[in-house]
């Protein structure tokens, strides 16, 4: 059942399958795959992807499978999709098994021979190349890296027989960095991260024109502009918005997605359901009019209904809404309609004032999403004593950080002559667990680093307005950090001056 064949396409341009046809060439996966291909050719050993989740990497390791298949005689691909192996045997034997070889041994030292015996005959005698892809690495046993480490030693003078490639999450890379061994022997490291604006607009137009559409079509400048800011550029999270959005565009009978329906979709306040009950009342009146097609002749030789289309004979193959969301940000409309930019004088603060319009610390949004918040600045006040003054006049750029507990939030400011401007702002907030350093650091790193990106993404529409604000960001030029975390301990270090010996330097 194709319901997007009334707006002249032939398949459901936005499927999260990880479908090459679909697949896009955005400059880093553009990258990740021209280093993938040069490790492999140059028969490098180990290469390590990384990248959270819906950036695209199970799609990037099917297109690399794609690339090669023009050339079967000089590559064999096999591809691990759920590396839980509860102990080395069964890893090795499910790799003989993988790699279809007869023979089968009983201990760990049989199987090692037998796959090295095989990828010597492969990659020798036969002079092709063997490729093991395993995807969802972070599912992947620390102790089972040692057992690939081994695999990874067979090798001739000249090349590695094996070449092994690890698609995974960014915690991945703490486990890894458990296993110098293993670390030592990456040729290829990559981390994938979310798609640019221009990227993201080119997906969109390129999977319109697979599915038979024309590039530029429906998605005005606003709505594209309002589905990067909501999606951050994750690649999954796009295509199941854009999805839905076209859904609603066909159940409303509209010609065109605008930023008000983009809204109206991230908020959930539209159904699509009556799209689907349409398709199935016009076909149930085939079904119908067939069977008193039938019933009025004496043969009962099936004919068709002029005028009708033929009757598919599986009606239940759509799912309607496809794959739910990972995770969809609801943004909340101001009914004044703010501007992006709110400035506001400093005015002189009371000393019994407070602050009455902090969201409530029970009120998240998901398991660590972006929050929303009201654009408008409320009355920004004088430095607190303790925090000094701009001191250098070429820089009017602050970037703030406040690390509670476990929500961290971040502003980007601008003060000219007096006068902050918000530029741009984050909010990310961990409702089943606080962000502990101590335990997870790895995932606090991780947070941080994303709630900074994500300045940098909602600032992105105005780089060449504030371009020196801009690089400031990216520069982290002046930090003012707040925390209110028991775990974590700020603390000022001096530093001497570079060349200066000093028993308090630090190595």
């Amino acid at each position: 059942l194709n319901l997007f064949d009334s707006i002249g396409l032939k398949a459901d341009p936005f499927s999260t399958s990880p479908n090459v046809d679909l697949f896009f060439p955005a400059v880093q996966h553009r990258q990740c795959l021209e280093g993938l291909e040069l490790a492999i050719r140059m028969r490098r050993g180990l290469s390590v992807i990384r990248g959270g989740i819906g950036v695209g990497k199970t799609t990037i390791s099917r297109k690399l499978i794609q690339n090669f298949k023009a050339e079967p005689d000089d590559f064999d691909f096999y591809l691990i999709l759920d590396p839980k192996f509860e102990s080395e045997l069964i890893l090795l034997k499910y790799i003989i098994d993988l790699f279809g070889v007869s023979n089968t041994g009983e201990s760990v030292q049989e199987c090692r021979n037998i796959i090295e015996n095989y990828l010597l005959k492969i990659g020798v005698e036969q002079g092709k190349i063997l490729v093991l892809i395993i995807d969802e690495g972070q599912n992947l046993p620390g102790e089972m890296l040692d057992v690939f480490r081994t695999l990874l030693n067979f090798e001739t003078d000249d090349f590695k027989l094996l070449q092994l490639i690890i698609f995974g999450q960014p915690e991945m890379g703490a486990m890894i960095h458990k296993y110098p061994n293993f670390e030592d022997r990456i040729s290829f490291d990559f981390e994938i991260g979310p798609i640019a604006l221009e990227d993201m607009r080119g997906m969109i137009d390129h999977r319109i024109e697979v599915s038979g559409g024309k590039p530029g079509s429906w998605f005005t400048e606003k709505a594209i502009l309002k589905i990067y800011k909501n999606t951050q550029g994750y690649p999954r999270k796009v295509t199941q918005l854009c999805h839905q959005l076209l859904l609603t565009m066909m159940s409303e009978n509209k010609n065109e997605i605008s930023e008000e329906m983009v809204q109206r979709v991230i908020s959930g306040k539209v159904t699509t359901g009556g799209l689907l009950q349409q398709k199935k009342k016009n076909y149930n009146e085939i079904a119908v009019n067939k069977l008193l097609d039938v019933l009025r002749k004496d043969s009962p030789e099936k004919e068709t209904v002029p005028g009708l289309p033929e009757l598919e004979e599986q009606d239940d193959d759509w799912i309607g809404g496809g794959e739910p969301p990972d995770e969809i940000i609801i943004e909340k409309e101001d009914p004044k309609d703010a501007p992006e930019s709110i400035t506001a004088t400093i005015e002189e603060s009371k000393p019994d004032e407070e602050i009455t319009d902090q969201a409530p610390a029970e009120e998240y949004i998901s398991e660590l999403s972006n929050e929303p918040s009201d654009d408008v600045l409320p009355i920004p006040g004088k430095y607190p004593t303790y925090i000094p003054g701009k001191k250098i006049p070429l820089d009017n750029a602050t970037l703030g950080v406040s690390i509670d507990s476990g929500r961290i939030s971040s502003v980007l400011l601008e003060e000219v002559k007096g006068i902050k401007t918000l530029l741009s702002y984050d909010l990310t907030a961990s409702k089943a667990r606080n962000l502990d350093p101590s335990k997870n650091p790895t995932e606090f790193s991780i947070a941080c680093e994303n709630s900074l990106k994500n300045l940098e993404d909602r600032l992105s529409d105005r780089m060449e307005i504030y371009k020196s604000a801009t690089k400031s960001l990216r520069d982290k030029n002046t930090i003012s950090l707040n925390i209110n975390n028991d775990r974590m301990l700020l603390k000022l270090v001096e530093i001497p001056k570079e060349n200066k010996k000093d028993k308090k330097q630090i190595i």
